[in-house]
C-alpha cells in the first residue's frame, strides 16, 4: 500500500509539472514569442523597403508631368507610411517592453517614435528635387537605430 501511495504520488506530481511546463511555454510562445516575431518581421519590411524606394529619390516632383513615375514614387510614399505605422503599432503590442528594452531586445519607446518619424520624413522627401542630404542622413539614422543591415 505504502508503495503504490508513492507511485501515485510520484506519477501526480510529475503530470502536474509537465502539465505547468506546457501552460508556461505557450504563454511564452503566445504572448511574448509572437510579439517579437512580428517586431522583427516588419523589421524585415523596413529594411526591404529602404532599399527598394531608395532609387525613386528626385525622380519626380510636384511638378512631373508623367503620371506612371508620379504614382510609383506615390506608392513607395504610401509604403512607407505603412511601415512606420505598423512599427508603432507592433511596438505597442510587445509585452514587458520595458525589461526587453533594458536588455537590448527591443529598442525604448523613444527610439520607435524617432525611426517612425524618420521614415515618414523619408516618404515626405520622395518629391523633393534635391533631398540627397536630408535623406541619408535618415536612412543612417533609421539603420542605427533599428540596428538593421
Amino acid at each position: 500500500m505504502n508503495e503504490t501511495l508513492t507511485i501515485l504520488k510520484s506519477t501526480s506530481i510529475t503530470i502536474l509539472s509537465a502539465t505547468v511546463i506546457l501552460v508556461i511555454s505557450q504563454f511564452l510562445n503566445n504572448f511574448l514569442f509572437a510579439a517579437l516575431k512580428e517586431y522583427q518581421t516588419i523589421k524585415g519590411k523596413i529594411s526591404y523597403t529602404l532599399i527598394y524606394t531608395g532609387n525613386l529619390y528626385g525622380i519626380a516632383n510636384a511638378k512631373s508631368k508623367k503620371n506612371d513615375i508620379t504614382q510609383t514614387v506615390n506608392d513607395g510614399a504610401i509604403e512607407l507610411r505603412k511601415l512606420a505605422c505598423s512599427l508603432i503599432e507592433i511596438h505597442q503590442t510587445i509585452p514587458f517592453k520595458q525589461l526587453l528594452t533594458i536588455l537590448h531586445i527591443v529598442p525604448s519607446v523613444e527610439k520607435i517614435k524617432k525611426v517612425s518619424g524618420n521614415i515618414i520624413g523619408l516618404s515626405n522627401l520622395l518629391f523633393e528635387d534635391d533631398p540627397w542630404d536630408d535623406k541619408n542622413e535618415k536612412y543612417i539614422e533609421i539603420k542605427d537605430l533599428l540596428n538593421i543591415l
